[in-house]
C-alpha cells in the first residue's frame, strides 16, 4: 500500500510538471530558455541585438521579434526598414522600379542602386548615359542651340526622353535653303549665285557654316593691279618678288596675264663688263647697260656728275652689244653697228666737239662697227669690213692716221684691212689680223707696240715674231696675246716682273709667259693683270696693295688663283686698281679691289681683298 501511494504521488508530480511547462512561454515571466516572454525581454533592445533602432519584440516562440527594428544593414539579410540587404532584393527589378532594363543593385546603405538600370524617362532627370536627349521640361534646349532656325514652336521632349524638334526651322547644313530662317545659302546650294552675282568679281563663292555668302576665295578680275585670294601676282604687283631671288642679276618680274605666275622675261643679267679708271660699266641681257664708281666727268651716263657705289641705268641707249670704260669716258657699241659715248671729251666721244657729255652721245659717222674700246683719251671700233677708225687725242699717234693731230670724228687707221679682233689701251692699240699676225700703234714708251723699239708709232706696225694669235690685250703700259695653244705672249713694262717672265725690265718684243696655259681670256689693270682659263678659274699676278688680286699675297711675280669666286666664271675684267669677274649665267658680278669711288658696286667705299658681289 506504501509502494502504491509512493508511485501514485510520483505520477501526480510528474503531470503537474508538464502543465508548468505548458504555461510557462506566454505567461510573462521568463523561464528556462525563454529569449524573452511576452512584454518582458530581458533587458534586450534592436541596439543590442545589433539590429539598429526600433522597437524589439518577442514571438510567440519566446524568441525575439526584429521585425520593429531598422534592421543589420550588410548581413545580406531583409530586417526592418531595409529595401535591399547585400543579394537579397526581395522581388524588386528595375522593371518594378520604373527604370527600364538592366540589373538593379543594393546601394551600401540598403537602398536600391538603379546605376545599372537603363534610365528612369520621366523621372526629370537627363540620363545621358541611358540615351536620354531630354527629360520632361528639363535639357531642352531652344531652336539656336540645336543648330536649327526660330520657327513656329520650340523643340520639346517626347516621352522617350528624345527631343520633337518639329516646331523648329531649317537646319543650316542639311542642303535646303530656309529663306524664312535668313539663310541665302546652304552647303553646296547657292541658289544659282556665284561670285559675279554677289558683286565680288571672280573665283569660287562658297557656303558658310552659317548659311550665309563666303567671299574669300572671290577677287575682282585679274589685271586691276589688287592681289586678290587665289591670285599669285596682278600686273606690276608682284608682291616684292625681285629678279635677284628668281636666280637672275637685277630687275622685277612681270604677272602672268592670269595672274597666277611670275613672268621672268623682264628679268636681266649680265652680258658683258669692263672697267674703266675708277668705275665699271656692264652692258645687260635686256641691251640696256649700268655704271658705278667715279663719275667726275659724266661717264657713268646717267645725266649726272656724282659718284654713285652701286649700279644706274645709262640714259638714252638703243640695244647694247658690247661696253668700253676708259680712263674718264665709255662707249657702247650697238647691235645696228652704231655706237654712243659719254664723259669726258678729248675728242673721244666722237660726235665732232670737245665737250664733255654726262649722257651718250652718237659717234657720228659710225656704221658697221663689231667691236669698240675706249682708252685714256681716244677710242677705237672695229668694223665689219676688217678696217679699223679711232677718234680722240692723239698725244702718241694712237689713232693711227701717220700724225699726231686729234680727231673729234672717227677716221680710218691706215694699212688695215684684214683685222678681226681689237684692243684699245691707255695709250696704244692692237689688232689680230685674220692670218693670226698683230698689229699695235700708238705710245711705245715702254716697249708696247712689240717692235723691238721704244719709238712711238703713228701707223700699225707688226708685232715681231707673232704669229697664231687667237687674241690680244692692250693694257696701260703692256700688251698680252693668246696663242693658238692657249699659252700667253706679252712684251711691254716690266719693271718689277708684273708681266710674269720670271724677271724685271721692259720686254720690247713678245716673250712666252711661263706656267699659263688653257688662257681663254687676259684683262690688264694699273700695275696687276688677270688671266680666265678654260675651267672656269680666275688666276691673277702683279701688285696687291688694294687687294686686286683676291688673294692674301702682297705682290705675286707670277699668277695665283683668286680666292673666293666660283669655278665657272665667263668674263674677267681688270682696272687700275680693281678686278671684276661675271658667273657664266650673267647672275653674279663680284668685284675687289680698290673702292675709293663705290668701284665694287656694294654700296660701300671699303677696299676688299675678298670677291663682292655687285648689287643690282
Amino acid at each position: 500500500m506504501k509502494r502504491f501511494f509512493l508511485f501514485f504521488s510520483m505520477v501526480i508530480f510528474l503531470a503537474s510538471c508538464n502543465d508548468d511547462a505548458a504555461r510557462r512561454c506566454g505567461d510573462g515571466v521568463l523561464n528556462g530558455t525563454e529569449a524573452c516572454d511576452g512584454a518582458e525581454l530581458n533587458g534586450a533592445t534592436c541596439g543590442s541585438l545589433g539590429a539598429g533602432d526600433g522597437t524589439l519584440g518577442c514571438a510567440t516562440d519566446c524568441t525575439f521579434d526584429l521585425a520593429g527594428c531598422a534592421g543589420l544593414c550588410g548581413d545580406g539579410i531583409l530586417n526592418g526598414a531595409e529595401a535591399c540587404d547585400g543579394d537579397q532584393l526581395g522581388s524588386a527589378s528595375c522593371g518594378s522600379l520604373g527604370a527600364g532594363d538592366g540589373t538593379l543593385g543594393c546601394a551600401a546603405d540598403c537602398t536600391f542602386d538603379l546605376g545599372g538600370c537603363a534610365g528612369l524617362c520621366g523621372n526629370g532627370v537627363v540620363d545621358e548615359e541611358a540615351g536620354e536627349a531630354c527629360d520632361g521640361d528639363v535639357g531642352t534646349p531652344d531652336c539656336a542651340a540645336l543648330g536649327l532656325r526660330p520657327g513656329a514652336g520650340t523643340p520639346s521632349c517626347t516621352g522617350q526622353c528624345t527631343l520633337d524638334v518639329s516646331g523648329c526651322g531649317g537646319r543650316c547644313g542639311d542642303g535646303v535653303i530656309d529663306a524664312e530662317a535668313g539663310e541665302v545659302c546652304d552647303t553646296t546650294n547657292l541658289d544659282g549665285n556665284d561670285c559675279g552675282t554677289v558683286g565680288s568679281g571672280v573665283g569660287v563663292l562658297r557656303c558658310s557654316d552659317t548659311c550665309t555668302f563666303d567671299v574669300g576665295y572671290c577677287h575682282l578680275p585679274c589685271g586691276n593691279g589688287v592681289v586678290e585670294a587665289g591670285e599669285l601676282c596682278d600686273t606690276l604687283n608682284v608682291q616684292g618678288a625681285t629678279c635677284r631671288a628668281e636666280g637672275f642679276f637685277t630687275g622685277t618680274p612681270a604677272c602672268s596675264a592670269d595672274c597666277q605666275s611670275l613672268d621672268n622675261a623682264t628679268c636681266k643679267n649680265g652680258a658683258v663688263v669692263d672697267a674703266g679708271l675708277g668705275f665699271i660699266c656692264m652692258g645687260l641681257s635686256d641691251g640696256t647697260a649700268r655704271c658705278w664708281g667715279s663719275n667726275n666727268h659724266g661717264q657713268l651716263g646717267n645725266g649726272s656728275t656724282s659718284e654713285s657705289h652701286v649700279p644706274v641705268t645709262v640714259t638714252g641707249l638703243g640695244q647694247v652689244a658690247q661696253i668700253s670704260g676708259g680712263s674718264v669716258s665709255s662707249c657702247a657699241l650697238l647691235t645696228d653697228g652704231t655706237a654712243r659715248c659719254w664723259g669726258s671729251n678729248s675728242g673721244s666721244l666722237g660726235d665732232g666737239t670737245m665737250t664733255d657729255s654726262d649722257v651718250p652721245v652718237v659717234v657720228q659717222g659710225l656704221t658697221g662697227a663689231v667691236q669698240i674700246g675706249v682708252g685714256w683719251a681716244h677710242a677705237c671700233a672695229l668694223i665689219n669690213d676688217g678696217t679699223v677708225k679711232c677718234w680722240g687725242g692723239n698725244h702718241y699717234g694712237q689713232i693711227g692716221d701717220g700724225d699726231t693731230q686729234w680727231r673729234t670724228t672717227p677716221v680710218t687707221v691706215a694699212e688695215i684691212s684684214t683685222a678681226v679682233q681689237l684692243s684699245v689701251g691707255d695709250s696704244h692699240n692692237c689688232v689680230v689680223l685674220a692670218d693670226g699676225s698683230a698689229r699695235c700703234w700708238g705710245s711705245n714708251q715702254t716697249g708696247t707696240i712689240g717692235d723691238g723699239t721704244t719709238v712711238d708709232r703713228f701707223a700699225p706696225v707688226a708685232v715681231t715674231g707673232l704669229s697664231g694669235v687667237v687674241n690680244i690685250t692692250a693694257g696701260e703700259e703692256s700688251t698680252v696675246a693668246i696663242m693658238q695653244d692657249g699659252t700667253l705672249m706679252a712684251w711691254g713694262y716690266n719693271s718689277i716682273g708684273q708681266l710674269g717672265l720670271g724677271y724685271n725690265g721692259e720686254q720690247l718684243t713678245p716673250a712666252a709667259v711661263p706656267n699659263l696655259t688653257d688662257v681663254v681670256q687676259v684683262a690688264i689693270g694699273g700695275q696687276h693683270w688677270c688671266v680666265l682659263l678654260g675651267d672656269g678659274t680666275v688666276h691673277c699676278m702683279g701688285s696687291n696693295g688694294y687687294g686686286q688680286l683676291a688673294n692674301p699675297v702682297t705682290y705675286s711675280a707670277s699668277h695665283v688663283p683668286a680666292v673666293g669666286l666660283p669655278d665657272d666664271i665667263a668674263l674677267v675684267t681688270a682696272g687700275s686698281h680693281t678686278t671684276c669677274a661675271m658667273h657664266n649665267s650673267g647672275d653674279e658680278i663680284y668685284c675687289f679691289g680698290d673702292n675709293y669711288f663705290g668701284t665694287l658696286g656694294n654700296n660701300s667705299t671699303t677696299n676688299s681683298n675678298v670677291p663682292v658681289l655687285v648689287l643690282p
